[in-house]
């Protein structure tokens, strides 16, 4: 958001299709429009948003792997128009390994 109040055009692509909560961290009130095969992201505060949280019911859970993450990631890159954004970020679940806390001996 600082980013996007200093004059930045700036996109979220919230890649955590386990866990998403970009939508309700940025305040999102409504979803992304959906034009036949191309999405418009949703804008909250200046930034745009695009999370498969606008497409599943809180209640809902995701049980999908390898391809079909894949294929869901590659279409919020390519099938969303995203404008021409000054700054794009991405969130993801952190993985076993980056959870775990360092050993002491």
């Amino acid at each position: 958001m600082a980013l996007a109040q200093a004059g930045y055009r700036v996109g979220i692509l919230d890649a955590d299709v386990y866990g998403f909560s970009m939508p309700k961290m940025l305040g999102c009130t409504r979803d992304p429009i959906v034009l036949g095969d191309m999405v418009i992201p949703t804008a909250s505060y200046g930034v745009r948003c695009l999370s498969m949280g606008f497409f599943v019911p809180d209640d809902q859970p995701v049980i999908w792997r390898g391809p079909m993450l894949h294929k869901a990631i590659e279409q919020f890159l390519t099938d969303a128009y995203w404008g021409q954004p000054t700054s794009c970020s991405s969130t993801c679940r952190r993985g076993p390994a980056m959870s775990r806390s360092p050993s002491r001996r």
